[in-house]
């Protein structure tokens, strides 16, 4: 069962990482894992409803693939970046706590 929250109800409060560990996919690299908390509960990652204006939807190759109008969705996708840029803002904090933690 996945629960999921309204793009507008995502806030840094809400978003935890944890420490990272060595990827053993990537050479030279970590991951760190995502959380969502509240009050109510935690998830492993963050679950977000969204609503595309006017998507194309294909099969190819067993896969579907979602098109959009960048132009069309563009207040959606400036929610979804700035999503993404505090993500990216906590986790450059983190990586300036741990000195295992490979800047480049």
């Amino acid at each position: 069962m996945y629960i999921y929250s309204p793009i507008g109800n995502i806030n840094e409060n809400s978003v935890y990482l944890l420490n990272p560990v060595k990827n053993r996919i990537l050479k030279n690299s970590y991951f760190v894992k995502l959380l969502f908390s509240n009050e109510n509960l935690t998830m492993n990652g963050i679950y977000i409803d969204i609503q595309i204006n006017e998507p194309r939807i294909e099969n190819a190759f067993n896969k579907y693939r979602c098109f959009f109008s960048l132009a069309k969705n563009k207040i959606l996708i400036e929610k979804c970046k700035n999503i993404e840029n505090m993500i990216l803002k906590n986790t450059i904090q983190i990586k300036q706590k741990i000195l295992l933690f490979i800047i480049n």
